[in-house]
């Protein structure tokens, strides 16, 4: 009995550990070649897909509705993302050599190349941070 619960929690941590691998290889491939999911695309696929196994344990139409429902939600939003921040062009300044202590200052300029505004781009100034 004893050995069998060890060999239960070594599988089952094992399948999670293989879980944040695989989710953390499709988040750096997305990140590098399309729109990285956020944290709230990533709870939305997971209720589309609790759904959509509830509407297969149940056979219940509805619930393959909202799970289909969930999972256009999602589709739109990479479209609709990528088409937003298509046209821009992001350049950095080189960083200059700062000792310890020294402020760090990094320079990004973001251009547009079409006359259409950009809704998913915000403006702001931070503050200088200091990491010790």
């Amino acid at each position: 009995m004893r050995n069998s619960l060890k060999l239960a929690f070594f599988l089952s941590a094992f399948c999670l550990l293989k879980f944040m691998k695989i989710t953390k290889n499709i988040t750096n491939r997305l990140e590098t070649h399309a729109s990285s999911p956020s944290y709230g695309a990533w709870v939305l696929a997971g209720v589309a897909i609790c759904y959509l196994g509830a509407a297969i344990n149940t056979m219940a139409g509805w619930l393959y509705v909202i799970s289909g429902v969930c999972l256009a939600l999602l589709g739109v939003s990479v479209f609709l993302a990528r088409r937003s921040l298509k046209n821009l062009v992001v350049k950095r300044a080189p960083i200059p050599p700062v000792t310890v202590g020294e402020e760090l200052s990094i320079e990004i300029e973001i251009y547009k190349s079409h006359p259409k505004t950009c809704n998913l781009i915000t403006s702001c100034r931070y503050p200088a941070f200091y990491f010790r």
